[in-house]
């Protein structure tokens, strides 16, 4: 999540560049490249294993332990619950097998290859545990679908929007305009065109005008929005007329 988080700080200054025509084409590569090795799906499944190995190894030596007072690690430091130290040993072995659970419902979800993730389908994977906040959040993503870094499904999605607004960018610049299609970048200025993190299907791409383009993430609801009156979609916009234009 500090990676996410990084990472979308960053993408502003990069918008506000690329809405003044500011960079330069070597510079636009360059970032491209840089944004192009950013998976945080794979980072995402990787970090659900790890969390959840680390957990279970903990909960498992609480039944042996000697120590009469139970205390267990949280992003501010510790967490503490009196009744813990009554919880016979099957109730903590339990607790391993329903992390576990959740955490491979979780990955499930993840289709790394693909590039697509989708909401869990269960919220109580977890009630009962002793998590923090912040390992929750990791774990039940279909909390946290909304335009924040907390998201993996909008921080990818952002992060393949700028790749692709930096490739169009270098097309403009090679060609005094944007393309019809974003298929027109590949392969001379991508291998592939950068999927939706929510659909798993090319990033739909609106040529509004010359001067103008959107890169619209379907959103937490799955749905292109454009014809509804209200929307979720996750969008990178602005007009090259405009630099006080906002994303």
């Amino acid at each position: 999540m500090r990676v996410q988080t990084l990472l979308m700080r960053s993408l502003q200054p990069l918008w506000e560049g690329l809405s003044q025509q500011a960079w330069t084409e070597p510079q636009l590569t360059a970032l491209q490249h840089e944004l192009a090795g950013f998976n945080l799906l794979a980072d995402y499944t990787n970090a659900v294993r790890r969390v959840a190995l680390a957990h279970i190894e903990i909960w498992r030596a609480i039944p042996d332990s000697t120590n009469s007072f139970i205390s267990l690690p949280a992003s501010g430091g510790y967490m503490s619950e009196s009744a813990w130290q009554l919880q016979p040993r099957a109730w903590w072995f339990e607790s391993c097998i329903q992390l576990h659970n959740a955490g491979r419902n979780a990955i499930k979800h993840v289709d790394v290859a693909a590039g697509r993730i989708q909401p869990a389908t269960s919220w109580s994977d977890l009630n009962g545990l002793p998590l923090d906040s912040p390992t929750l959040e990791l774990l039940q993503q279909s909390w946290w679908w909304e335009a924040s870094p907390a998201s993996v499904a909008f921080a990818q999605t952002s992060v393949n929007q700028a790749t692709l607004a930096c490739a169009l960018e270098r097309f403009r610049l090679l060609t005094g305009g944007y393309p019809e299609s974003l298929e027109q970048l590949v392969p001379a200025l991508l291998p592939r065109v950068a999927h939706d993190a929510v659909s798993g299907r090319p990033m739909i791409y609106q040529l509004v005008g010359p001067t103008s383009f959107t890169l619209r993430g379907v959103g937490p609801n799955g749905i292109d929005d454009r014809k509804l009156a209200s929307s979720d979609d996750w969008l990178w916009t602005y007009s090259t007329n405009a630099p006080s234009a906002k994303k």
